[in-house]
């Protein structure tokens, strides 16, 4: 059986050789390989420095401008408003007014200083400040009021209501600026915050409004000063911070942020003519809800890498939010500010041009009273250019050549293989071989080996039989072992019952040509010192059965 199944494998190894030899004969001589001549990457980084507005020194608020009140002649108050548009407007008209407010500790009064006058464009106003009168009104209020006397501070407040007319329709705007000052029964201390700007926005169209009070005191004659006019000292321009990169600023302090986005371009090849257009773009708002978009760095082309630094105008955004939230009648903590940075870049190189585009977004939050600026992380990119070729495919020559081999191999085998199976079947072997390998096969449980057989007893009755199966059916059929004495050029078996003694001998010499098989199985002979059985039944020949001999 199992040189039937050794057959078998090696059949179908040689069957799948041959399939193989068809399979390497079927791969293509050529084939097409991609190679790649040149990789490249692209990484785009935000970064940013944020700058607020310088802290009041404590030694400027103290050193206000203070004059004598006794020596003071007259007081001439100027006001100067200028309309600084986005974009050119058709025309500016502004309705200004001044007045006085009396503030006293428990109580305020408005007095009207300059009424309501009409001008074009920037202008500027001039009217007489007289403290004398206002002083007297407020005593007079003190007094009806019942109140305690008090001096008041005399509050100077300028609305200007600007109409302008713009590309896209009507803007009104309304423009408040106050400057204090304080007496007392000897002196006039003046504020020194004189001027003021604000930015505005509406519709899409963004506007400054700059004021600026100034004054001229006239001194009478006196040992101290003598008859001058004295004019405020005008504050040097106030140059924002550079503020601790943090990840929040304070809405109300920041003066401005100014971003700066950077662009790489690296390649392992030589590369001509990288040329990148860069445009930064910001939309504020809520997706869903409202948004305004602005161009923070127009369109432009740079050279290679490069770094693109452009300025976030917090006021104007914060400005922005407030005139939508007064628009809409809804306020909102938090809008996002989304900043994107879209490259576009073109190059030359060896094997081709390069045509590629990163879109790089940064969300800024604008809350109620911080701006909280996100942790930016590199945007990274990468390509490379490639080809098809069509190249000798050497895995044709290796799978014909190992198919053939693997066929060689196999067939010899199987060659081999039919060989020994048909001599394994039709050679011819000795008796004692195949009635060796008979007790291996089916009378291996039957068959027991010894070293010596028992003596035979004269009184003994020795009856042949002509093959191993004829005994083992006598051991059979008597419940008795087969002893089998294996000499070198014999192998003795049999079987002893009582007096009898079945034995077969297997000679070396002898071919192995079976004897036929009887068609019954031999029977014992009668033991010579036993009668002969009485029952009729049984032949005198018959073989005594084993029951007898007990």
């Amino acid at each position: 059986m199992r040189r039937k199944v050794i057959l078998l494998v090696t059949g179908a190894l040689f069957l799948g050789a041959i399939i193989g030899v068809v399979a390497g004969f079927s791969v293509p001589t050529e084939k097409e390989e991609e190679v790649t001549h040149l990789t490249y990457d692209i990484e785009g980084t935000f970064d940013h420095q944020a700058y607020g507005k310088p802290p009041p020194d404590k030694k400027e608020i103290e050193s206000n401008p203070r004059y004598f009140n006794k020596i003071i002649n007259s007081i001439e108050v100027q006001f100067s408003y200028q309309f600084l548009p986005e974009e050119p407007v058709t025309s500016v008209t502004e309705e200004v007014t001044i007045t006085a407010i009396l503030d006293c500790r428990d109580w305020q009064k408005e007095v009207e200083l300059v009424p309501p006058q009409e001008k074009q464009g920037d202008f500027s106003i001039s009217f007489p400040l007289d403290t004398t009168p206002l002083v007297i009104l407020a005593g007079n209020i003190t007094e009806q009021l019942g109140a305690a006397p008090c001096t008041p501070d005399i509050i100077l407040k300028a609305t200007v209501h600007t109409v302008a007319q713009t590309a896209a329709g009507v803007l009104e705007a309304d423009f408040f600026q106050t400057t204090v000052v304080k007496l007392t029964s000897s002196i006039l201390e003046w504020d020194r915050e004189l001027a003021l700007s604000q930015i505005g926005y509406s519709k899409g169209f963004r506007y400054e409004h700059r004021g600026n009070f100034s004054y001229a005191i006239s001194l009478k004659p006196n040992i101290l000063l003598g008859a001058i006019t004295i004019k405020p000292v005008i504050p040097p321009p106030v140059v924002p911070v550079a503020l601790k990169q943090t990840d929040s600023y304070d809405s109300e302090t920041t003066d401005r942020i100014d971003s700066t986005f950077t662009y790489k371009f690296t390649s392992d090849g030589t590369l001509n003519k990288v040329i990148n257009e860069v445009e930064v773009t910001a939309t504020l708002g809520k997706e869903g809800d409202w948004q305004e978009t602005f161009v923070l760095a127009p369109e432009s082309q740079q050279t290679g890498d490069f770094s693109l630094t452009f300025p976030l105008d917090v006021p104007l955004f914060y400005a922005i939010i407030k005139s939508v939230e007064e628009e809409t009648g809804t306020s909102t903590f938090s809008h996002d500010l989304i900043v994107t940075a879209s490259v576009h870049t073109v190059a030359q190189s060896d094997f081709g041009p390069i045509d590629e585009a990163l879109t790089q977004s940064l969300t800024v939050k604008l809350e109620t009273d911080q701006v909280v600026w996100p942790e930016a992380t590199p945007k990274t990119k990468s390509g490379s250019i490639k080809e098809t070729l069509t190249v000798s495919n050497s895995a044709a020559g290796i799978a014909k050549m190992g198919s053939l081999g693997a066929l060689g191999v196999t067939m010899v085998i199987f060659l081999y293989t039919i060989w020994s199976y048909w001599e394994y079947r039709h050679r011819r072997i000795s008796r004692l071989e195949a009635d060796d390998l008979q007790v291996k096969g089916k009378h291996q449980d039957l068959v027991v080996d010894v070293e010596k057989l028992p003596d035979t007893r004269d009184e003994e009755t020795l009856i042949e039989l002509g093959s191993l199966d004829e005994l083992a059916k006598v051991a059979e059929s008597l419940l008795k072992p087969v002893l089998r004495l294996a000499e070198p050029e014999r192998h003795i078996y049999c079987v002893i019952d009582g007096m009898a003694r079945y034995q077969y001998v297997s000679l070396a010499e002898e071919p192995a040509t079976p004897a036929p098989l009887p068609t019954e199985p031999p029977t014992p002979a009668p033991l010579p010192a036993e009668p002969p059985p009485t029952d009729e039944t049984l032949s005198p020949q018959s073989p005594r059965r084993p029951e007898d001999t007990t």
